[in-house]
């Protein structure tokens, strides 16, 4: 996520790479989503899914949309937004059958050809109960999975918001492939990876990441305009 931002508001996306490897942010969070949704289970999960997580979320998204417009001036609302409504549509799947949600699924992914109103979408809505039903065992749930985690960062072209200009089909087709690869590849390194480290307690304190957020990107803001007046 740091590394997207900073080559946003520092470079100017001068550099593919940050970018690239700001994709795998969304995902992991949309990941530990679902674990704690596991975790819960089905009579919790519509409590945590409109009480616990998306109350508390929603609280830090209006914080920091403020922040996130100063520094970023996208015309979306910030990506606590998406987690927030994610968390309320996780703990519902709980009460809905599947055919249900893939109906929901089919309809996030047909929202591509409009503006989204917060960062990722409606897509980025429904990736957390997919990765949940891929987890308990839906095979039905992963064609699903794997085409939000390739269409997920699209909607800005497909949408009109970001303009095409010269992109070919092939270029653009490319630019799927890649940003879809590290938004799944990346992240399944890293949750490997941390399944082989002692899971002994939070590794970091419980609201970090949530004030985390808007400070880096002030953070960024500061160091983009100390590098312009030097």
């Amino acid at each position: 996520m740091v590394c997207d931002h900073a080559g946003l508001i520092l470079f100017q996306e001068k550099y593919l790479s940050l970018h690239l490897l700001g994709r795998a942010a969304f995902p992991l969070f949309c990941y530990a989503l679902a674990v704690a949704f596991l975790k819960a289970g089905p009579d919790k999960g519509l409590h945590y899914g409109f009480h616990k997580y998306g109350l508390r979320l929603l609280i830090f998204a209006v914080i920091a949309e403020p922040v996130s417009l100063l520094t970023r001036g996208l015309p979306v609302l910030n990506i606590l937004f998406t987690l927030c409504l994610a968390a309320g549509f996780a703990g519902l799947s709980w009460r809905m059958k599947n055919w249900q949600i893939y109906i929901c699924y089919a309809v996030a992914i047909a929202t591509l050809l409009f503006p989204p109103l917060f960062e990722f979408g409606w897509i980025g809505v429904a990736l957390p109960s997919c990765i949940m039903l891929a987890m308990r065992g839906e095979k039905t749930a992963v064609p699903f999975l794997l085409l939000f985690l390739f269409l997920m960062n699209m909607q800005g072209w497909t949408a009109g918001i970001l303009p095409l200009g010269d992109m070919s089909v092939e270029r653009f087709l490319m630019m799927a492939a890649m940003t879809g690869a590290a938004a799944s590849l990346v992240p399944l390194a890293a949750i490997m990876a941390g399944s082989l480290m002692p899971q002994a307690g939070r590794l970091t304190p419980k609201y970090f990441l949530h004030i985390f957020y808007p400070a880096h990107l002030a953070l960024l803001l500061l160091l983009a305009k100390l590098m312009n007046e030097g």
